[in-house]
């Protein structure tokens, strides 16, 4: 069974210090409330692109800019599997090697593909783009089932999506496909 509590007693001489105190602590829970508020909005926004961010680097996704620059150090490979026609249409990305998902054999037929491609070593790095980023998660997903320890994906692709504006919109440097 609860105790009862005791009001306090208001006539003592710590009563007029108390009726201070409940607005005091009122005015202090607003105030802390409306700081809140006035920070909510790019709070949230930090937080989500915090979170996007890290679940960008779960899922082995990296930006354009982030590949390009891993690329230019000797880092990484990037791999376009996007197909003939499309690399004919765009370019491809600077420095990129051009190994299509459209292989005739399959998605196994491209991972064979890109393994001959790398002597056998599964633990070369690589990027892979298309062209918004869902054929270089299958991709991914592919090679990583088929032993591949270090890949990620371009998942903005070359044309956009949700994951950024995309290769060709940042005017990242692309250039011709020479066995098109």
């Amino acid at each position: 069974m609860p105790r009862a509590v005791n009001p306090p007693d208001m006539s003592s001489p710590n009563a007029e210090r108390r009726r201070d105190v409940v607005p005091n602590r009122r005015r202090l829970l607003a105030d802390f409330l409306g700081a809140i508020m006035a920070t909510g909005i790019s709070t949230r926004v930090s937080l989500a692109e915090s979170a996007n961010a890290g679940a960008r680097a779960l899922r082995g996704g990296i930006s354009g800019p982030d590949a390009l620059s891993r690329a230019k150090q000797g880092q990484v490979t990037i791999i376009d599997v996007r197909s003939p026609e499309e690399w004919k249409q765009t370019g491809l990305p600077l420095g990129a090697h051009a190994v299509t998902i459209h292989d005739p054999e399959g998605i196994d037929g491209f991972v064979r593909a890109l393994t001959r491609s790398f002597g056998g070593r599964l633990d070369t790095p690589v990027a892979l783009i298309c062209a918004t980023g869902r054929r270089s998660t299958r991709a991914r997903i592919a090679l990583v089932k088929a032993g591949f320890t270090q890949v990620l994906n371009i998942d903005e692709g070359m044309l956009g999506s949700a994951n950024g504006p995309g290769w060709l919109a940042r005017s990242l440097p692309v250039e011709p496909c020479k066995r098109c």
